[in-house]
């Protein structure tokens, strides 16, 4: 079980100022949003609104829809009308229910990654915030193309495409910019930040699939 000194947190860098910067527009907070599984890699995808699983296909992610799996050789991508696109990879596990429900007055997205990994690209602003959380962090941006992904027991760790990602973790405060991630350990904490090469970028990407980013 993680330790909670060992927590990490994330937050958009200047979140206030963007907010004060970019007021709410016509896609904003408080409208609705619907997200469909536009494409589908493999067989097994399962999603479930409670105990039972169910299998998942293209153009079908029902509202409130809890919890997406997929398998060891499949993997998803799925598109909001808002702009954002999020893929599912190999052999993950992850809480869409804050993305699929009609956004809240406040417009938080807040999604639960289990295991596995997730690509996350937001390009417009149809939210106040939006947070990726694993058991070992929880990270907050802006409008950026990103990606997080946790091992079951093991490390989670976040890289940025585009954009900007700032890190808390144990009263010290890091900063991803393009090119850049940061793994959290269980035991260690938060390493240091680091320019990811291509060998670790690519072993994700090629999880993550659909010529992601």
């Amino acid at each position: 079980m993680c330790k909670t000194s060992l927590r990490a947190i994330a937050t958009a860098t200047a979140i206030a100022a963007a907010l004060l910067a970019c007021p709410a527009g016509p896609s904003q907070a408080g409208e609705g949003r619907s997200c469909t599984v536009d494409r589908v890699e493999g067989a097994t995808v399962r999603y479930s609104k409670g105990p039972d699983w169910v299998a998942l296909t293209v153009n079908e992610l029902p509202a409130g829809a809890v919890k997406v799996s997929t398998g060891q050789d499949t993997r998803i991508e799925i598109a909001c009308s808002d702009g954002i696109v999020v893929t599912v990879g190999y052999a993950t596990t992850v809480d869409l229910a804050a993305l699929t429900a009609a956004p809240r007055s406040d417009g938080n997205v807040l999604l639960d990654l289990v295991d596995g990994i997730i690509g996350i690209v937001a390009p417009e602003r149809s939210w106040t915030s939006f947070r990726v959380r694993t058991p070992l962090a929880i990270a907050s941006i802006r409008s950026t193309t990103w990606f997080a992904e946790h091992a079951a027991g093991a490390d989670s760790a976040f890289f940025v495409r585009e954009g900007e990602v700032a890190v808390t973790a144990d009263g010290k405060a890091f900063r991803l910019s393009p090119g850049e991630g940061l793994t959290i350990t269980p035991e260690g904490g938060p390493g240091e930040v680091k320019a990811w090469g291509p060998k670790r970028i690519d072993e994700a990407v090629a999880r993550l699939g659909f010529a992601w980013r």
